[in-house]
C-alpha cells in the first residue's frame, strides 16, 4: 500500500471527476489518499475518507502554493504525488527536491495547440515549451497521457523517452445509465458547440460554413458554449453574416446544462485544428449525440468514421454540410452507435476500464520500485 498526494480541480467537472474516481478507488484499495484542489474551493473537506485540501492560490503558481505544497509533503511524507493542469511545475518540482520515489503526471495539451492560441507571441512560446520540455523530462517519473497521438508530439517536441509515458483515456460519469437518451423527434433542431472559444478550437471555420448550411437547413440553429478571446469577435461575425437569428452564444455553463444541451442537439462539432483528446466528444456520446470534428490528434482515437459520426474537412467548405447531412439522414443509426462506442472505451460506470488503469499504474510504480 502506499500514499498519495493527488492534484486536480474541484469536482463537477469530467476532467476532475476522473481523478476523484482514481482517488477513491485507490481509498478503497487501502492507499492513503489525499487531494488538493485549486480555484479556491472551499466546499468539501473529506469524500469517503479521502482528506481534501485547497492551493493558497486559485492558480498554483506562486511562491505561497510552493511553499504550501513543501509543507504537505513533508507532514505526510506521500510515496506517489500526482499532477496535472497548473499544478505541474510546482508539484513536480517540490516532489523532485523531497525526493519522493514517484512523480507522476497527467498531461492533457497538444502541443501545437499551444502554438495557435499564441500565435503572434513567439517569445512566450517558446518560454512555455521550454520550461514544460524540462520539468517533465528532469522531475517526472512517469507521465499518462490523454492519446496516442499526443504521445507522439511530446516524444517528438519534448524529446522525452516514449517509455516514460503511457496512454490512459480520460474517463468520465454515465450520467445517461437510469435515464432514457433523447430520440430525434425529443430534441431541438440543434448542432452544439462546447469548448473555450479560441483560435485553435476553430469555431470561426463552422461559422464561415453556416451560411450554406442554413441555405439547405433554415429551421437548424447553431449553439455555442463557453467563453474565449474570439467570442466577441466572432459575435460580430454571425451579425455581418448576417446569420445571428440561427446562432446562439451562451457562454460559460456548468456541467449539468452542458449535457442538457448537448442531450438536446441532433449533433456536437468539434472544430479543433488541433486537439489534444477532446473530452467534449465523449460527453456528446455519451448522451447518444453523434459528433463531427476534423480528421487531427486524439480525435481520430473517439470518432469512428461513419459510424458514431463523420470527419470533415475543414479546407473543404461544402464537406462539413455533406456530413451533417449524412447524419441527419440516418440519425438513430449514429445515436445507436455513439452510446455503444461510449460504454465500451471511455464510461467509469462499470468502473472496469478504470480498474484495469489502476492496475496498470500499480505496475509500473512496481516496477520503478524494483
Amino acid at each position: 500500500m502506499k500514499s498519495y498526494i493527488i492534484c486536480t480541480s474541484p469536482p463537477g467537472k469530467s476532467a476532475s471527476d476522473y481523478f476523484f474516481s482514481i482517488a477513491k478507488q485507490l481509498k478503497k484499495d487501502g492507499n492513503d489518499v489525499i487531494i488538493i484542489v485549486d480555484q479556491n474551493y472551499d466546499d468539501l473537506k473529506e469524500i469517503e475518507g479521502i482528506k481534501i485540501l485547497t492551493w493558497p492560490s486559485t492558480r498554483p503558481i506562486k511562491i505561497k502554493d510552493f511553499i504550501f505544497f513543501y509543507k504537505i509533503c513533508k507532514k505526510y511524507k506521500p510515496d506517489v504525488t500526482y499532477s496535472q493542469y497548473g499544478s505541474t511545475n510546482i508539484v513536480l518540482f517540490v516532489s523532485w527536491l523531497l525526493r519522493i520515489p514517484h512523480r507522476l503526471n497527467y498531461w492533457h495539451t497538444m502541443f501545437k495547440a499551444v502554438e495557435i492560441d499564441v500565435e503572434k507571441n513567439k517569445i512566450k512560446v517558446f518560454i512555455q515549451h521550454f520550461f514544460k520540455k524540462h520539468i517533465l523530462k528532469s522531475f517526472a517519473t512517469h507521465i499518462f497521457i490523454n492519446s496516442d497521438e499526443n504521445k507522439k508530439q511530446i516524444v517528438q517536441h519534448y524529446k522525452i523517452n516514449p517509455n516514460k509515458i503511457t496512454v490512459f483515456y480520460l474517463l468520465i460519469q454515465d450520467n445517461f445509465s437510469t435515464v432514457p437518451i433523447n430520440c430525434y423527434a425529443e430534441r431541438k433542431q440543434q448542432i452544439s458547440f462546447v469548448g473555450r472559444i479560441d483560435k485553435s478550437k476553430g469555431q470561426e471555420l463552422v461559422v464561415d460554413m453556416i451560411p450554406k448550411i442554413i441555405q439547405k437547413y433554415p429551421n437548424l440553429s447553431f449553439t455555442f458554449v463557453g467563453n474565449g478571446s474570439e467570442k466577441i469577435r466572432l459575435e460580430q461575425k454571425c451579425k455581418d453574416l448576417n446569420i445571428s437569428s440561427n446562432v446562439n452564444f451562451l457562454g460559460s455553463k456548468k456541467t449539468p446544462e452542458i449535457y442538457k444541451i448537448m442531450s438536446q442537439s441532433l449533433i456536437n462539432i468539434n472544430a479543433s485544428l488541433e486537439e489534444a483528446f477532446g473530452l467534449v466528444n465523449i460527453e456528446a456520446l455519451s448522451c447518444g449525440t453523434p459528433i463531427i470534428a476534423p480528421n487531427v490528434g486524439g480525435i481520430k482515437e473517439i470518432l469512428s468514421d461513419g459510424e458514431n459520426g463523420y470527419f470533415f474537412k475543414p479546407s473543404d467548405n461544402s464537406d462539413l454540410l455533406k456530413k451533417i447531412t449524412l447524419v441527419l439522414n440516418d440519425w438513430e443509426f449514429y445515436s445507436k452507435n455513439a452510446r455503444v462506442c461510449f460504454d465500451k472505451n471511455f464510461s467509469l460506470g462499470s468502473n472496469k476500464i478504470l480498474d484495469d488503469q489502476i492496475r496498470k499504474m500499480n505496475e509500473l510504480l512496481d516496477q520503478y520500485a524494483n
